[in-house]
């Protein structure tokens, strides 16, 4: 009868098993900062739109269809797929304009969904009216 004899194997295989736990996770880190990445160009994006319905709709004499017209003419032009579901609002009284632009960002990650939300108010423009 022979007895076996069973050797230590030491660490062989570990670096496979060390790999199948953390590429997932290096995946998700990589993709993760993709999607941020993705959501802070929607929100410039964003901005820049509703910069250009703001000046649009506080000249003297704007309006807010003007602001609007002029918000959604930049999202059409330049936003072909950053920002998804683009929604624009025009707020235009006496003394001041206020634009929102919301939607959400390029989704890359499932379940993350992040939304964008920009607002930006300034004085209507009026020229010789110091009341």
């Amino acid at each position: 009868m022979r007895l076996a004899l069973h050797r230590p194997r030491g660490d062989a295989g570990s670096a496979t098993i060390q790999m199948v736990f953390a590429m997932p996770v290096i995946g998700l880190i990589i993709f993760s900062t993709f999607a941020f990445v993705l959501y802070f160009h929607a929100e410039q994006i964003a901005h820049l739109a509703a910069s250009q319905g703001l000046e649009a709709a506080r000249v003297q004499g704007g309006t807010e269809v003007a602001g609007q017209t002029a918000t959604e003419r930049y999202l059409a032009e330049f936003d072909k797929s950053t920002l998804h579901d683009g929604r624009v609002q025009v707020q235009r009284g006496a003394r001041e304009v206020r634009v929102e632009v919301s939607g959400y960002a390029e989704q890359i990650v499932p379940f993350l969904n992040l939304p964008v939300h920009v607002t930006i108010t300034a004085p209507t423009e009026t020229i010789g009216d110091r009341t």
